[in-house]
């Protein structure tokens, strides 16, 4: 029994380890947005910003709001943009 509950134990300590370096951080998917806009692929660019954002991140949430402002990546709206 001790055994079993020690490699399940083990299982879920490498499963998760696994899940956890395959989420990128909010700062790696800043980064990757900050390629996309650097490229002027908008599209991406505010997909991968509404990503961080969704998590919190103030920066992430103005450029996001900034690409429905000058609608560049989604269709222009002030009252996303606002939002």
């Amino acid at each position: 029994m001790k055994k079993t509950v020690c490699i399940l134990w083990l299982l879920c300590t490498v499963l998760a380890s696994a899940i956890a370096q395959q989420t990128p951080t909010t700062a790696q998917i800043m980064s990757k947005a900050s390629e996309y806009w650097a490229k002027q692929d908008y599209t991406q660019a505010a997909s991968w910003y509404r990503k961080a954002a969704e998590r919190g991140d103030a920066t992430a949430q103005n450029c996001l709001g900034n690409c429905y402002f000058s609608g560049k990546g989604v269709n222009q709206s002030d009252m996303y943009a606002l939002a």
